[in-house]
C-alpha cells in the first residue's frame, strides 16, 4: 500500500479555533479510505488577528469601497445576523487587498506555518482551502512556485475561491487576482494562465476549482425577493468566461460548477459552508484521483 498522503487544509474567514481542522478530518473519513490519507489544519485566525487589531483600516479611500462594495444594501436587505456574516466575511477580504505591507507578513507567516506542517512531503501533499483561506493557498503556493521554478505541491482543491472577485476601488485595494498577478507580473487573464499552466505542467487534474453558482462568494448569484431578482454586491465575484477558459486551458478540468441550496437570504451563509463543498460528488472524484496519483519516492 502506498503512504498515506499529506491532506492540508486552510480555513477562511470566521471566528476559527486551532482545531477546526477535525470538522474537515471528520467528513473526510466518512466520505473516503481513511488509509490513504492523514488531515492538518493550516490555522491562520491567529495571524489575521494579530494584524486587524494593530492596524485598523480608517482610510478614507477604503471608506469609499466599503461603500461600493453594497453594505447599505445589503444591511437594508438582511436580518442583523446574516448582515453580521456577510460583512465580517466582505470586510476581512477587503483589510486583505487592502494593506500591502500586512498582507506580505501573513503570506510569510503562512508559508512558515505550511512548512512546518508538510516537514518534507511536499511532493505528496494536497491543499485544500475554503473561502479566503482558497485566496491565501494560491498567494503562497505561487510564491514558491516563483521561487523554486515548478509547483511543490501533490496537488491543489479550492472551495469557494473569491479570487474571482473584482475590486470596487483597484488603485487603492486591488483585487485577489491582482495580487496573485504581482508576484509576477501580469494582467488577470495571463495571470490565471500561468498559474494553472504551473500545475497542468505536473500532469491534469491536479488543480480544482469547486464553485456553487448559489455562493455568492465565489459567483455573482443574484438572490430572489418578491418575484425579483436582487444583486446584492453591484461587482463581479466569480471568474468571467474569458476567466474559466484560461483556467481549464493551463490545467485541463480544473473548474467544477454546481448549484446547490436556495437563492434566498437565509441560505447565504448555507450556501457557502465547507461542508457543502467537503460533500459534493465533485468533490469526493476529485479528492480521491489525488489521493490514487503515485508519488515517486
Amino acid at each position: 500500500m502506498s503512504a498515506k498522503k499529506l491532506v492540508v487544509v486552510a480555513h477562511g474567514i470566521g471566528n476559527a479555533e486551532p482545531d477546526f481542522h477535525k470538522a474537515w478530518e471528520a467528513i473526510l473519513n466518512t466520505n473516503h479510505d481513511p488509509d490513504k490519507f492523514e488531515v492538518q489544519g493550516l490555522y491562520w485566525e491567529d495571524v489575521l488577528q494579530k494584524v486587524e487589531s494593530k492596524y485598523p483600516i480608517i482610510n478614507s479611500n477604503f471608506a469609499e469601497a466599503v461603500e461600493q462594495f453594497g453594505f447599505e444594501k445589503i444591511r437594508d436587505l438582511l436580518d442583523d445576523d446574516t448582515y453580521k456574516m456577510v460583512s465580517d466575511y466582505a470586510m476581512d477580504v477587503l483589510v486583505y487587498c487592502a494593506l500591502d505591507d500586512m498582507r506580505e507578513y501573513i503570506q510569510t507567516q503562512c508559508i512558515e506555518k505550511l512548512h512546518q506542517l508538510c516537514n518534507g512531503r511536499q511532493s505528496e501533499t494536497i491543499l485544500i482551502g475554503h473561502s479566503l483561506g482558497a485566496a491565501m493557498l494560491p498567494h503562497i503556493s505561487w510564491k514558491q512556485c516563483i521561487a523554486t521554478g515548478s509547483m511543490p505541491y501533490l496537488g491543489m482543491i479550492l472551495l469557494a475561491s473569491p479570487l474571482g472577485i473584482v475590486s470596487p476601488r483597484p488603485s487603492m485595494v486591488g483585487d485577489l487576482l491582482k495580487i496573485l498577478g504581482k508576484i509576477n507580473g501580469g494582467d488577470r487573464i495571463s495571470t490565471l494562465t500561468s498559474f494553472a499552466t504551473a500545475w497542468g505542467e505536473i500532469d491534469d487534474g491536479r488543480l480544482h476549482f469547486l464553485i456553487n453558482e448559489n455562493d455568492m462568494v465565489c459567483s455573482d448569484v443574484k438572490f430572489e425577493v418578491g418575484g425579483e431578482t436582487i444583486d446584492l454586491i453591484p461587482i463581479r465575484q466569480g471568474f468571467n468566461s474569458e476567466e474559466i477558459i484560461a483556467l481549464e486551458l493551463g490545467s485541463t478540468g480544473s473548474i467544477h460548477k454546481f448549484k446547490q441550496g436556495n437563492k434566498t437570504f437565509s441560505e447565504i451563509m448555507n450556501n457557502h459552508a465547507e461542508s457543502l463543498y467537503l460533500k459534493r460528488p465533485e468533490f469526493k472524484t476529485v479528492f480521491n484521483q489525488l489521493l490514487d496519483v503515485e508519488v515517486p519516492r
